[in-house]
């Protein structure tokens, strides 16, 4: 398993073991903590808390067994995407327990991972008996555990899942240890009565024992240290799991089927988990199978574009097996790639109209419309908030905006396609905007917003030198100027939908159980009535680029940000430019050397780049260290960047280029079952390569044809330090 370096674990466990202000906090309000001020000690709390029960459930299903691990640390990161989006009563273990569980069953269903446990370790059989047997009985208790109400669910979780005493459950519920000790007794009556009539009678005592020999095996210190870091790193860059997370964890996370909708990510982002982040100005909520980078600007995040890079998948050309296309007289495109493993649908809206493309110049309306667009009222549905939306789709939900796309998505069991195709369809022609929606969705970006530009140093540093070498149109900001966000009304925001939101500038696409005839006779029947809309209006230029220029700020901060941050960023040549090719193996270079950089308790992802986002800046960032200027800082970047780009054109560097950014571009034969793990990755990819315009034939004997004086071409055109721009932000004293 591949892991990047950790900030110093063992002083961090430290100093929370000392910390008393934690210990008597419950799990709603270290939750509420946590999402106020990012505290990574606040996190790793929570991890340590409940590491012995999430172990347990993992071993359970597992084994003692690296896949165990790797489960072990999906759940915990899928916690990291969705806390603060999901109700927390006092204690997180019943959600922890579920979602631990559906990890764990999803490691479990896959071939390979058996092959390898089964290679590795040939009991003999009166073992394999003994052994089916118990996993049998606690795959069957676990079953009944999971079905309980949650308070009883909570102490049998916590005691005898989780190693607590029940004066350690009670504190942590918010209750006496009698009445924790009242609901213990009565869980395990009802765990047993649920086993009488599945035709099996463990006594009480037994059924305890056997749910206590789960909790014998401590939870290895470096497997909570590893979580603990990884998270941190996430947490600082916002979505980004390529090089932090090994491929199998990233898989867990995808298939796990998780809410994915406006997790709080939203300081940063969302990569990985993880095509994570957002180009220029998107706010990512849901991650496609992408690499990147440590988004940027995202109002939710999701899970995880992620990119199996560990595994290398085969590099050959893609033909898009299975995937169909065609056109309503109205305009509308779809395209949809039926998945034959796949167990749900990922519906995907996008729209060639942006955050540019406000016709009064201004920053912010383009996101409002995407908020809107998720959570008024259509059709008949009534208006919802972001935890309404969460519930519909707790397998995932999406919206982000770029400078020139929006992007809507949901994901949700295949018989609800035929609703779920409605229910788009009256939100592309009768979406009912209301004052109050409008004021809901306008307080969320301005504080989304403000978390990006001025709460974070990683975050901050990022995207004030995007703006810079990429000024937003006339003197706007991403995401919005806050001027600009207060100023909207409902006339403005309805009229903007209404005008271009429309078939004739949109893309459906569809991935997963779905069946061919049925999906294209639904889509007809809904959209092909719907009037054609206007096409964009003329998109607002950027601001011109100053290579060279720089900024320096001190930002109030999140509490756990203590670093100052440098970062440069560069202007990426586009799609079909002679220069993308070449560019595509730079970036793979800078991807594989990105661990020189170091890591700290505000490092972001250190090399951003989103490829199927608007993909037009790549930033290089680092922490400072303490007393050096941001001077030093910039130059140590630039020395990075040459070192890591200068050596000669070698075979390795097609086949990492490919391997790396195949899934999502196109070039690279991506098996069924991690397809069927992510199907809104797949959509995402089909939609947006539409949209860009991007031939992955013609890319893919680009990149064959890629020389070493193809390479220094594209560093000079593209990576010479005259052609960056750069910040520097520091926390206030």
């Amino acid at each position: 398993m591949a892991n990047a370096p950790l900030p110093q674990p063992r002083p961090l466990l430290r100093r929370l073991l000392e910390n008393g202000t934690l210990i008597g906090l419950s799990d709603a309000e270290l939750v509420d903590r946590y999402a106020a001020t990012r505290d990574q000690e606040t996190f790793a709390f929570l991890v340590t808390r409940h590491a012995p029960m999430v172990m347990a459930v993992c071993r359970g299903l597992l084994g003692t067994t690296a896949d165990a691990e790797d489960a072990f640390q999906a759940t915990f990161l899928v916690l990291l995407r969705r806390i603060g989006t999901f109700p927390v009563g006092p204690s997180l273990s019943g959600w922890l327990y579920r979602v631990a569980r559906r990890v764990s069953r999803q490691a479990h269903r896959s071939e390979a991972r058996r092959r390898r446990r089964e290679l590795a370790f040939q009991p003999r059989e009166a073992e394999r008996e003994c052994e089916f047997e118990r996993s049998e009985l606690l795959s069957l208790i676990r079953d009944e555990i999971e079905l309980l109400p949650e308070r009883y669910r909570a102490p049998i979780v916590l005691c005898d899942l989780g190693g607590m005493s029940r004066e350690e459950a009670a504190a942590l519920l918010r209750c006496p240890a009698g009445t924790v000790g009242g609901r213990l007794a009565r869980a395990r009556q009802r765990l047993r009565d649920r086993l009488v009539r599945r035709g099996l009678a463990p006594s009480l005592t037994a059924l305890a024992a056997t749910l206590a020999a789960d909790t014998a095996s401590a939870v290895p210190a470096d497997l909570i240290h590893r979580t603990i870091g990884t998270a941190t790193r996430l947490e600082a860059g916002r979505a980004s799991l390529v090089g932090a997370i090994s491929a199998e964890v990233a898989a867990l996370m995808e298939g796990v089927k998780y809410p994915m909708l406006h997790a709080h990510w939203k300081s940063a982002t969302a990569a990985l988990l993880t095509v994570a982040v957002t180009s220029a100005w998107a706010f990512v909520r849901h991650a496609p199978i992408q690499p990147p980078s440590p988004p940027a600007h995202t109002t939710q995040a999701l899970a995880s574009k992620a990119p199996e890079a560990a595994k290398q998948p085969d590099a050959t050309q893609v033909r898009e097996p299975n995937v169909e296309r065609f056109q309503l007289a109205n305009g509308l495109k779809v395209i949809f790639q039926p998945i034959a493993e796949a167990d749900q649908v990922a519906l995907v809206v996008l729209y060639s109209v942006g955050e540019n493309h406000d016709p009064a110049g201004r920053s912010g309306l383009g996101h409002m419309v995407e908020h809107l667009y998720l959570t008024a009222a259509a059709g008949d549905e009534k208006a919802r908030t972001v935890e309404g939306v969460a519930s519909r789709y707790p397998t995932g939900s999406n919206g982000q905006t770029g400078d020139r796309y929006t992007v809507l998505a949901t994901t949700f069991p295949a018989k609800n396609l035929e609703a779920e195709l409605k229910d788009a369809a009256d939100r592309m022609s009768d979406l009912k905007i209301t004052a109050a929606d409008l004021d809901r969705e306008r307080s969320r970006l301005l504080e989304e917003v403000a978390n990006i530009f001025e709460r974070s140093p990683a975050l901050a540093a990022l995207n004030h030198a995007r703006e810079l070498a990429r000024p937003a149109p006339a003197g706007g900001r991403g995401g919005g100027l806050p001027e600009h966000v207060r100023a909207i009304t409902v006339e403005e925001v309805t009229t903007h939908w209404r005008r271009y939101y429309k078939p004739r500038n949109a893309i459906i696409a569809l991935a997963g159980a779905i069946d061919p005839k049925m999906a294209s006779r639904a889509i007809k029947d809904h959209f092909a009535e719907l009037p054609t809309g206007e096409a964009p209006p003329t998109p607002r230029k950027f601001g011109p680029l100053k290579p060279g220029a720089t900024r320096e700020l001190a930002i109030a901060t999140f509490r756990s940000a203590n670093e100052p941050i440098a970062c440069l960023a560069y202007l990426a040549p586009r799609p079909g430019s002679e220069l993308y090719a070449p560019f595509l193996v730079l970036i793979s270079r800078l991807w594989a050397g990105m661990d020189k950089l170091g890591a700290g308790p505000a490092f972001p992802f250190p090399v951003y780049f989103t490829p199927l986002d608007d993909g037009t800046i790549v930033a290089v960032s680092a922490p400072a260290p303490h007393g050096e200027t941001a001077t030093q800082a910039f130059t140590r970047l630039e020395a990075f960047v040459a070192q890591t780009l200068g050596p000669e054109l070698a075979d390795r560097d097609l086949t990492a280029a490919r391997a790396q950014l195949g899934p999502f571009l196109g070039l690279a034969n991506v098996p069924t079952s991690m397809l069927a793990r992510n199907p809104y990755g797949v959509a995402f990819s089909l939609g947006r390569r539409e949209q860009l315009g991007l031939n992955s034939t013609q890319l893919d004997r680009e990149l064959e044809s890629v020389t070493d004086r193809d390479l220094r071409r594209a560093i000079d055109m593209v990576f010479s330090p005259k052609r960056h721009t750069a910040a520097f932000i520091s926390p206030t004293k």
